[in-house]
């Protein structure tokens, strides 16, 4: 799989970089090229570094990053493997490198990661009013469930009203 040359498992000694990329994509930051974005109507990190040191340690979850040549971080992606299919979470991209097709490999790896566990499906949550991101997804093949999910409480509150909604792909 020549995507995956720069895909690699997340160790717990990069626990602090993929927190931070985590917290930067989501928040996004002045100047970039970032459109994920979820600052405008997020308080607060999207996580933390101990939150992502009990991911990293989490039976049946595999992480990945997305590093460059130079071993800087620029990706980052959590598959959850359940009776039937993979949950994929935290995609994340630096906001610097979005638009790059990095987000697009750890999809596309997390899919084949999928059918190498013989996993019938991929799901996925985005927040409901994400629709540029929904569109992303569904131009890859998912498709929302049906099932809709409450906002987690977390380390960032919602600012308006939102939800989660499931999205799946079959493999």
């Amino acid at each position: 799989m020549q995507q995956a040359q720069f895909i690699t498992k997340a160790v717990a000694a990069d626990s602090d970089s993929i927190t931070r990329l985590i917290n930067s994509a989501y928040q996004g930051e002045p100047d970039s090229r970032a459109w994920t974005s979820e600052g405008h109507y997020m308080d607060g990190q999207r996580t933390a570094m101990e939150d992502i040191s009990r991911l990293l340690n989490r039976p049946g979850a595999d992480n990945f990053k997305y590093c460059h040549e130079n071993g800087e971080i620029a990706g980052f992606v959590s598959l959850e493997k359940h009776d039937q299919h993979i949950y994929l979470g935290l995609l994340s991209v630096s906001p610097q490198q979005q638009a790059g097709g990095i987000g697009r490999r750890l999809l596309e790896f997390g899919e084949a990661y999928a059918k190498e566990n013989q996993k019938a499906a991929v799901l996925i949550t985005v927040i409901n009013i994400r629709h540029e991101l929904i569109a992303w997804y569904e131009r890859r093949g998912y498709r929302t469930t049906g099932k809709t999910i409450g906002f987690p409480k977390g380390h960032n509150a919602p600012k308006v009203p939102l939800h989660l909604i499931e999205m799946k792909k079959l493999i």
